[in-house]
């Protein structure tokens, strides 16, 4: 059971998901799409939370560091 949870875990990564620095929430992503930033920024910009944050602002820049696991959306 133990080592089930443990290669799920390894199929699955959390990415931090921040608007302008704060932090607004997680995404539960499989690893394989760890290097599909466009993916992830969909996914991202999917989430209700950040939605309601991001309300009707323009997102301007989007910055995704994989290999730290946060996507950073710059809205304004």
């Amino acid at each position: 059971m133990r080592e089930q949870r443990e290669e799920a875990a390894e199929d699955e990564l959390r990415i931090a998901v921040t608007i302008n620095g704060k932090p607004r929430g997680e995404l539960l992503i499989p690893a394989a799409l760890q290097h599909d930033e466009a993916q992830v920024t969909s996914l991202a910009l999917a989430l209700p939370r950040v939605q309601a944050v991001i309300g009707d602002q323009t997102v301007r820049r989007v910055i995704y560091r994989a290999e730290r696991n946060v996507i950073n959306l710059v809205v304004s």
